[in-house]
């Protein structure tokens, strides 16, 4: 098969070097739904990378990597994600440790 792959590690830090480099959520969301789209890319587990850009936008609190994280527990049987950040501690089935 042609084309490139892109495992969602490396997804998550697309994320974290455009934030890096002072592009905003909004634009930075996008660009990860545009690589979505792109023909001849293939995430790892586009629907999980999918739903984490959907959550994120949907949520307004923690990053994508943060979502991404959480969606790929979710996917994998667990109840909740745990997390240091207290930002993405406020979400929905998120729980932050002191």
């Amino acid at each position: 098969k042609e084309g490139v792959f892109i495992p969602l590690v490396v997804m998550a830090e697309l994320s974290w070097v455009l934030r890096g480099a002072k592009w905003d959520r909004d634009r930075v969301l996008k660009t990860l739904d545009s690589v979505l789209q792109t023909r001849g890319v293939t995430p790892e587990v586009p629907q999980l990378v999918r739903m984490a850009v959907e959550v994120t936008k949907k949520c307004g609190r923690g990053g994508f990597a943060d979502h991404l994280i959480a969606q790929v527990g979710f996917a994998n049987a667990c109840r909740e994600a745990i997390t240091f950040d207290a930002l993405f501690g406020g979400v929905e089935k998120v729980r932050r440790l002191p």
